[in-house]
């Protein structure tokens, strides 16, 4: 079964957030944090959306990231994509029980 094309554009999107020098360098502070290897998360990016897609968080006005729900290495991408989109305007509130 082909995947629905807005899925794949919206994973195809955080891929291109992902090239970036700032979200590479957030990355790579997440990951001497917990001490992981840059390479084994970073291949996490290609399916993170589907990942994700699988745990709506309901309708509040905080998105939770839960160690419980996400592996740590899918855990420290999502907290890159988050800690860059803090620096846009109107950024998304998050928080994370290992943040």
């Amino acid at each position: 079964m082909k995947e629905p094309r807005a899925k794949r554009d919206v994973q195809q999107e955080l891929s291109k957030l992902a090239e970036r020098a700032d979200f590479k360098a957030i990355l790579q502070e997440e990951v001497e944090r917990r001490n992981l290897v840059f390479t084994d998360v970073q291949d996490c990016v290609a399916g993170i959306y589907g990942v994700v897609s699988k745990h709506p968080h309901g309708s509040t006005a905080t998105i939770w990231l839960n160690e419980n729900v996400f592996t740590p290495r899918e855990l420290v991408v999502l907290i890159s994509f988050f800690r860059l989109q803090d620096k846009w305007g109107h950024a998304l509130k998050w928080a994370c029980c290992a943040r």
